[in-house]
């Protein structure tokens, strides 16, 4: 049990170290059309800032020197078609995405749309619609609203970043990416093989144990890179040589071996995204 704990404070201290740069998005204020008034729009754009904040996804822009940049540049609605001008914006802002939006009523009903922009190519990335009865139904739907936007933003990960799941990159090529799991204790195969699968970091579901090539590229690009503190500890592979045997690997010098299934070694999951 202390060995459980120790491991989860030392993951918990590690995050930080290799987490992957957030993608930088500025929020500007929602404007407003018919009977919304400005204050309305500013309590939404909070609420919405602070969802998107909360993902743990995207940094944000700080809003005073966003309003104050857009000041300066004179930055009007008409221009956020204008590539060049929103690419200078981008640029003095430091990020790479802007969202903005409306709230506009008609009638007795309440249209939310929001914009997601690429600052970089003026290309709209994302765009949608809420309608809404009255303002107060906003916070019931900015956990889905915000999720749609940020599912947009492509996401680069470089070997020996974290991963959504909370493992390691270890794999990276083409938008294609593997990540590898902390140390989940020491088990036989057939053990391994059912905490590595129900394993459920970052609540994803499609964990599992690796094979034995996934197992030796893990080897090769993070523990020969002395990425993500691997150590010297023996894995389990998925790989099997008969019903009594399987693969593992040796992380003190990257060897293979074949190997009894009822012995006990160190267990990592992985996945793929």
């Amino acid at each position: 049990m202390k060995k459980a704990v120790l491991i989860t404070m030392l993951f918990m201290v590690g995050f930080g170290a290799f987490a992957q740069k957030l993608p930088t998005v500025a929020v500007a204020t929602f404007d407003t059309m018919g009977d919304i008034t400005p204050d309305e729009a500013q309590v939404v754009t909070e609420l919405f800032i602070a969802e998107l904040v909360s993902s743990g996804k995207v940094s944000i822009v700080d809003r005073v020197n966003f309003d104050k940049i857009i000041k300066e540049m004179q930055f009007q609605t008409s221009d956020w078609s204008d590539s060049r001008k929103t690419a200078q914006l981008g640029s003095m802002l430091n990020a790479g995405y802007v969202m903005r939006g409306q709230l506009m009523k008609m009638g007795n009903v309440i249209y939310w749309t929001a914009t997601m922009i690429d600052v970089n190519t003026a290309q709209v990335l994302y765009s949608g619609r809420e309608q809404l009865n009255d303002l107060g139904e906003v916070f019931g739907k900015l956990s889905i609203f915000c999720k749609q936007m940020l599912d947009k933003i492509p996401v680069h990960y470089s070997i020996g970043d974290r991963g959504p799941g909370g493992g390691f990159i270890f794999y990276a090529n083409n938008g294609t990416f593997m990540e590898v799991s902390i140390m989940l204790g020491t088990y036989n195969w057939n053990q391994a093989k059912g905490i590595a699968e129900n394993y459920r970091g970052g609540g994803y579901t499609d964990w599992r144990l690796p094979s034995k090539g996934e197992l030796d590229m893990i080897y090769q690009n993070l523990r020969k890179r002395n990425l993500a503190g691997l150590g010297n500890d023996d894995y389990w592979s998925s790989s099997e040589s008969d019903s009594n045997h399987a693969w593992l690997q040796r992380f003190s010098d990257g060897h293979q071996v074949n190997t009894g299934k009822d012995y006990t070694y160190g267990v990592r999951a992985v996945r793929a995204f």
